[in-house]
C-alpha cells in the first residue's frame, strides 16, 4: 500500500470506532487547533495531530502527506502506527496508489479491502497484510491541493458515513493551519541559508524522474565531468592565426563526431547514431560560427569566443519552454567541449572508465552516454536530464536503466555502496534490505512474464474478446522511433509529427533534406500505411531560425496551419518532399488545427498547385489521401461541411481537450482541470465519429488517450477503430482491449458518456471494469 513503511509494533485491533458524538468532534478541532498553535515546527505540528486523530478515531494508523504540485510528488510527512522512519523517505507520484488516487479525485477514498482496488499499488518495505480498511481525504485550501489524510484499519470494514465527515472537517479545519505552517518552514529554511539536506542513516529511498525504463542493482560509481576553466580572453596570435586554429578544432571535432557514429551503429543502431548528427550541424552552423568569428575579429582567443558564445546560446536554451528544445542545450554543450578540448583544453577520456556498477552524475552529455559500456554500466542516477534528453534516447536503446532529477549526489551517495535503480517508477534505493531486494526480485520475475505475454502480443492482430479487428498504429517524430514500427507490432504510421525533425536542426531543411528524411520512414513503414502531418509548430514549440512572431497567447495565435499559410513555401517544400516517397508505399497526408473552411480550400489549391509542379518535372505521382485533424471546437461544429471535403477524418485528442475545456495543461493552477475524457470531449468524438458514419469516411484518433487504459475501451466502445498512440505503449493497449467484449465496451461507452464529470467518468470506469 502507499501508506508508508513497516509497521512498528503489532498494535491490538481496535475494530469498529464507536459512535463519535457531536461533543467529541467539537473537542478534537479544539485540540487540534491547540496542537498547531502550540508547536515549534512543522514536523511537531503534524505528527501531533496524527496522533490526536489516531486516538480520537480509534484507527491503527494515521498519515499525513504533502503534495508537491511543481514536482507532481506526494512525501509521508507524518504518520501514527508505522515506522517513524519511514517519514520523508516514502515519495510516489501522484499517479501512483490510493493516496495519488486522493490527489486525482480531489474527493474521499473509502475502500474496504485495499488490496482489491485496481489503484492498489505494492511499495517496496511496506507491510499491506497488515492494513485493510483506508479512508483519505485531500487537504486543500484555497483550491490548491495540500496533500492527503488518511486513517487505516487492520480489519476490513468500511468506514462510517459519519467517520467520513470528521475526516473531512479535519481536514477542512488543518488545511489552512498546515498551508501557514508550510509557509513558516519555507521562510526558516530560507533565512537559514541553502543548505543540502542531512544524508540519512543506513538504507533510505529516494525518489526521481524515470527515463529509462528497467531495474538495476549494484555499487555506486561517482562521476563528476571535468569543467573547463573559461579561456584566457586576449589572444597571444593574430586573427588569421587564432582562425586557423578553430578550423583544425572543428575539422577534428567532425571527424571524432563521424567515428562516434560509426561506433555507434555498430553497438546500437544507425537510427540512434543519427543523434548525433545535430551536432555536426552544430559545427556547421553559419550563425554559431560568425559569432564565434565576431569575437576573433575583435581580439578574442579562439578558445574564449567558442566559450562565450556556447555559454550566450545555453542562456537562451534555458529560457525556451520547451522540455524537447531545453535539453538540446547538453548537445551544445557536448559540442563545445569537444571544439575546446581540439583549441588544448584538457578533458577526461571517459565517464566511468573501467569501473562497473550504477553510474551518478550530475549530468551525462550524449558523448559521455555513447562511451558507457552497457555490460558495465548497469545503470544511471543523474540531478539533470529529461526524458527527451538525448543522453535519455540513449540510454534507453542501450537498455540502460536510468533515474533523473535525483538533488544532492555528493551528500547522498557514497562510491562503492550498494543501490537499486527502478528506472519503471523512479524510485532508488541506497542501501536497499533484503526485504526491499526481495521484491524487486519477485516484480522483476513476474514482468518478465508479463513482458512475454506482451511480447506473444506483437505479431497479432488486436481484436477485442469477441473478434472485433481493432487497427492501432504508431505516432513518430524522431528518427529513432522507427525501429518501434516493426519492435511493438505497429500497423504503420498513424501520426509522422514533421516539426519534430524542424526542431533539431539549426538551420533550414530543403525540398531535398525532407525528401530523404521521409524515405527513411516509408522504408521502416515497410509498405504499411504513413499519414504525413504537415507542420504542427507554434504554441510552445518553434524553432529560432524560423522567427515566429511573438505573441501574448501563442496557442491561439499563429501556430500550425496558420503560420503555414503565411509561410508557404515551408508547406510546399514539405509537401513536394511527401509527393516524391509517396511512391515507396500507402501514403496519407494530414493537415493540422484546421478552423475555417476557407483554410481547408487553400491548402488543398498548394498541394494541387505542389503535384502539378512536379508533375512538369516527369514521372508518374499517385494521388494522396487528404484528411485533416479535428483539434478545433469550429471544427468540430462544422464537421458535416469539412467532412465532405477530404477523404479521412483525424481525432487531435490533446489540443482537442486543451481548446474544448479551454485549459492549458502545462499550467499548473490549471492542469487538474485538463482531462480528454471529460464529457464535453467525449460527446464531440461522439458527434465526429457518427459524421464519419454517415459519410462512410475513415476515421482515427491520435493522443494520449488513445494509450490511457481507461480512456482506449471508451473510444472502442464509442464506435473508434483505428488508434495511433506511442509505439512502446501497443501491446499494452492490444492487451486491455483484448480483455473485454465490444458490447462490454459500449456499455462502458455509454455510462462515461451520461457521466456529468470527467472525476465520474474515471469513477465509473474503475467500478466498471473492477466488476
Amino acid at each position: 500500500m502507499d501508506i508508508g513503511d513497516v509497521m512498528e509494533q503489532q498494535q491490538p485491533n481496535r475494530g469498529t470506532s464507536a459512535t463519535i458524538s457531536q461533543m467529541d468532534i467539537l473537542q478534537t478541532l479544539i485540540d487540534i487547533s491547540r496542537i498547531i498553535t502550540t508547536s515549534h515546527n512543522l514536523e511537531e505540528t503534524l505528527e501531533n495531530t496524527v496522533d490526536l486523530i489516531a486516538e480520537r478515531m480509534t484507527v491503527d494508523v494515521c498519515s499525513i502527506y504533502l503534495y508537491d504540485d511543481q514536482q507532481d510528488n506526494l512525501v509521508l510527512m507524518a504518520t501514527h502506527g508505522l515506522d517513524k522512519q519511514a517519514v520523508r523517505k516514502v515519495q510516489m507520484r501522484a499517479s501512483e496508489g490510493l493516496i495519488g488516487y486522493v490527489i486525482e479525485k480531489r474527493a474521499p477514498v473509502n475502500e474496504v479491502d485495499v488490496m482489491k482496488h485496481p489503484r492498489f499499488k505494492y511499495f517496496p518495505s511496506i507491510n499491506e497484510e497488515r492494513l485493510a480498511s483506508f479512508l483519505g481525504v485531500p487537504l486543500i485550501e484555497h483550491r490548491k491541493t495540500l496533500g492527503v489524510l488518511a486513517i487505516q484499519n487492520q480489519e476490513s470494514r468500511q468506514f462510517t458515513q459519519e467517520e467520513t465527515k470528521l475526516l473531512l472537517t479535519i481536514a477542512s479545519q488543518i488545511s489552512g493551519l498546515i498551508s501557514k505552517a508550510l509557509l513558516v518552514d519555507l521562510l526558516q529554511h530560507a533565512t537559514d541559508g541553502e543548505q543540502a539536506p542531512a544524508r540519512p542513516a543506513d538504507s533510505f529511498q529516494l525518489s526521481g524522474v524515470p527515463i529509462a525504463p528497467g531495474l538495476a542493482h549494484s555499487k555506486i560509481v561517482l562521476y563528476t565531468r571535468a569543467r573547463l576553466d573559461e579561456p584566457d580572453y586576449r589572444a597571444e596570435r593574430p586573427p588569421d592565426e587564432e582562425r586557423a586554429s578553430l578550423r583544425r578544432a572543428l575539422d577534428e571535432s567532425v571527424s571524432e563526431i563521424l567515428d562516434l557514429i560509426q561506433e555507434l551503429t555498430d553497438k546500437v543502431s544507425e537510427t540512434d547514431a543519427a543523434i548525433f548528427h545535430a551536432h555536426l550541424l552544430f559545427l556547421e552552423d553559419r550563425g554559431f560560427l560568425n559569432k564565434v568569428d565576431a569575437h576573433i575579429e575583435a581580439g578574442a582567443s579562439a578558445a574564449w569566443a567558442v566559450s562565450q558564445v556556447v555559454r550566450d546560446y545555453l542562456k537562451a536554451f534555458q529560457s525556451i519552454d520547451d522540455p524537447y528544445l531545453k535539453e538540446r542545450g547538453a548537445d551544445l554543450e557536448d559540442v563545445g567541449f569537444r571544439v575546446l578540448h581540439h583549441l588544448g583544453a584538457e578533458r577526461e577520456a571517459g565517464p566511468a572508465g573501467d569501473r562497473e556498477g550504477i553510474l551518478v552524475a550530475e549530468l551525462l552529455t550524449p558523448s559521455d552516454t555513447a562511451r558507457l559500456d552497457p555490460t558495465k554500466i548497469k545503470g544511471i542516477i543523474t540531478t539533470i536530464g529529461g526524458h527527451v534528453s538525448h543522453a535519455a534516447i540513449l540510454a534507453r536503446s542501450m537498455r540502460i536503466p536510468a533515474v533523473s532529477g535525483i538533488e544532492h549526489l555528493r551528500t547522498m551517495f557514497v562510491e562503492g555502496e550498494d543501490v537499486l535503480v527502478d528506472g519503471e517508477t523512479g524510485n532508488v534505493f541506497v542501501n536497499p534490505g533484503d526485504a526491499v531486494i526481495n521484491v524487486y526480485q519477485r516484480y522483476e520475475e513476474s514482468h518478465a512474464q508479463f513482458l512475454s505475454h506482451l511480447e506473444d502480443l506483437r505479431d497479432v492482430p488486436c481484436t477485442t474478446k469477441d473478434g472485433q479487428r481493432i487497427t492501432l498504429r504508431a505516432n513518430v517524430g524522431l528518427t529513432q522511433d522507427l525501429g518501434d514500427i516493426g519492435r511493438y507490432g505497429a500497423e504503420g504510421v498513424g501520426l509522422f509529427r514533421t516539426e519534430v525533425y524542424y526542431l533539431m536542426r539549426n538551420t533550414r531543411p530543403t525540398e531535398d533534406d525532407l525528401a530523404g528524411q521521409y524515405a527513411k520512414v516509408m522504408e521502416a513503414a515497410a509498405g504499411q500505411p504513413v499519414i504525413f502531418r504537415t507542420l504542427d509548430l507554434g504554441g510552445d514549440k518553434f524553432p529560432s531560425y524560423l522567427h515566429f512572431p511573438k505573441e501574448e497567447n501563442p496557442f491561439l495565435g499563429c501556430r500550425s496551419i496558420r503560420y503555414q499559410l503565411r509561410r508557404q513555401t515551408l508547406l510546399r517544400d514539405q509537401l513536394k518532399a511527401i509527393l516524391r516517397v509517396a511512391h515507396m508505399g500507402q501514403v496519407k497526408l494530414l493537415f493540422p488545427m484546421i478552423s475555417h473552411l476557407d483554410e481547408l480550400h487553400h491548402v488543398k489549391r498548394i498541394y494541387n498547385s505542389c503535384r502539378e509542379e512536379l508533375l512538369e518535372r516527369g514521372g508518374e505521382l499517385p494521388r494522396l489521401d487528404i484528411g485533416m485533424m479535428f483539434e478545433v471546437p469550429s471544427a468540430v461544429i462544422m464537421r458535416d461541411l469539412f467532412a465532405g471535403e477530404v477523404e479521412f477524418l483525424s481525432i487531435g485528442s490533446n489540443d482537442l481537450t486543451q481548446y474544448v475545456l479551454a485549459v492549458d495543461r502545462n499550467n499548473p493552477h490549471v492542469s487538474h482541470l485538463y482531462d480528454p475524457l471529460d464529457p464535453a470531449v467525449l460527446i464531440m468524438i461522439q458527434q465526429l465519429i457518427a459524421c464519419a458514419a454517415k459519410f462512410g469516411k475513415p476515421i482515427e484518433l491520435c493522443g494520449e488517450m488513445a494509450s490511457d487504459p481507461e480512456g482506449c475501451p471508451v473510444l472502442v466502445g464509442m464506435g473508434l477503430r483505428e488508434l495511433s498512440m506511442n509505439a512502446p505503449l501497443i501491446p499494452l493497449v492490444k492487451d486491455r482491449l483484448s480483455r473485454y467484449t465490444l458490447t462490454e465496451m459500449e456499455r462502458l461507452a455509454d455510462i462515461a458518456q451520461h457521466s456529468t464529470t470527467a472525476e465520474n467518468v474515471r469513477r465509473n470506469i474503475h467500478l466498471f471494469l473492477h466488476d
